[in-house]
């Protein structure tokens, strides 16, 4: 009977130290395996994410100067109210016309003269509402550069009144909406 003791004596043991020692052990190195594999996937994604900003960097790179300046006028990231108002006359006086009553609506205007309003669209906007006296195609022609030009606008209001039935000279009201990247 003494033959079979040790042997007994020597599994018993081995089952405690399994389970007591080599499986919780086990256990924890199988969730270091998977956050390690997980690591390892993160670290792989950066590295194509920096290959995709290298990408891009290169491309912004390529752009001129004279290329990001009309993007940046096409959509700022920021308005500046005077500039604009000012963009807006300067197309107005190649025609002969003087702007009047210039009236932003926005919800908020900054110390700096820059509006800045936030309502997570990713872009935000203002409203620019302006009086002038002319021509039917002046005011066309205005209009017509008022579209051509770089900065995104949209005519949301036009009030148009004869200011002389014999002159054909007409008061026009008008509202402009511009865009802007927050």
């Amino acid at each position: 009977m003494n033959k079979f003791i040790l042997p007994i004596i020597l599994i018993v043991l081995s089952i405690c130290f399994f389970v007591f020692f080599i499986d919780p052990v086990y256990q924890e190195i199988k969730v270091l395996k998977a956050e390690n594999s997980q690591y390892d996937e993160a670290r792989n994604k950066s590295k194509e994410l920096r290959v995709v900003r290298d990408d891009l960097l290169k491309k912004y790179n390529s752009f001129s100067e004279e290329d990001l300046s009309r993007i940046r006028k096409l959509l700022p990231d920021n308005v500046d109210n005077i500039r604009l108002a000012m963009d807006v006359n300067n197309i107005a006086s190649k025609y002969g016309i003087t702007i009047k009553g210039i009236k932003l609506a926005s919800s908020e205007v900054g110390k700096d003269d820059k509006i800045k309003v936030s309502r997570g669209l990713g872009y935000d906007f203002v409203t620019l509402e302006f009086s002038m006296s002319a021509t039917y195609d002046d005011f066309i022609k205005f209009i017509t550069d008022l579209k051509d030009s770089l900065r995104l606008v949209d005519v949301v209001r036009l009030d148009f009144d004869a200011v002389d039935q014999g002159s054909g000279v007409y008061k026009f009201d008008v509202g402009v909406k511009t865009y802007w990247l927050q």
